[in-house]
């Protein structure tokens, strides 16, 4: 099988949220145009307080709904996850947290989203802030065993979420 080559990316779109860019991907013969997204490297935090996390609440333009969701963010140029995620916190919760525990790395999609996703694990120590102005519209503490029917049932349809809480089910000892 020869190697894949990737021939001719051209940026059809840049914001200081997201690239969008086509490439030519030749494997042999076979060509194929990709359009990819980037959207550079994001964390997603459980932020755990005894046996209840946070969530917070945002506007999702493609859920036409405002929904409920673990804080989370993209990790700034020279900024490492685990900076980002401890920063995303305090940003979107007001909560300091703790040491910040990974769970799991993902990339939501393999062929036209570069979006890898860190996510961690964290308990709230104190409240520190208000929440940084345009970041959330809401804060609320729930049952991590609610929160896991919630996502079992559809009820809970945010990936970075869900993602989230199946990783704690499965890795936390």
């Amino acid at each position: 099988m020869p190697s894949p080559r990737a021939v001719r990316p051209r940026t059809l779109l840049r914001t200081p949220f997201v690239r969008i860019y086509a490439v030519d991907l030749h494997v042999g013969r076979e060509r194929r145009t990709y359009t990819v997204s980037e959207f550079g490297t994001r964390v997603g935090v459980l932020l755990f307080r005894g046996s209840t996390i946070a969530l917070v609440r945002q506007y999702r333009l493609l859920a036409k709904a405002w929904t409920w969701e673990i804080p989370g963010g993209k990790v700034e140029p020279g900024e490492s996850p685990a900076k980002a995620a401890r920063r995303e916190v305090e940003e979107e919760t007001g909560w300091r947290c703790g040491p910040v525990k990974k769970l799991v790395t993902y990339m939501p999609g393999m062929d036209v989203i570069d979006n890898r996703t860190h996510i961690f694990a964290a308990e709230a120590l104190e409240r520190r802030s208000a929440v940084k102005p345009g970041e959330t519209h809401g804060l609320r503490w729930r049952s991590f065993d609610r929160c896991f029917e919630d996502a079992r049932k559809g009820r809970q349809v945010c990936g970075l979420t869900v993602a989230a809480l199946l990783a704690w089910r499965a890795f936390h000892p």
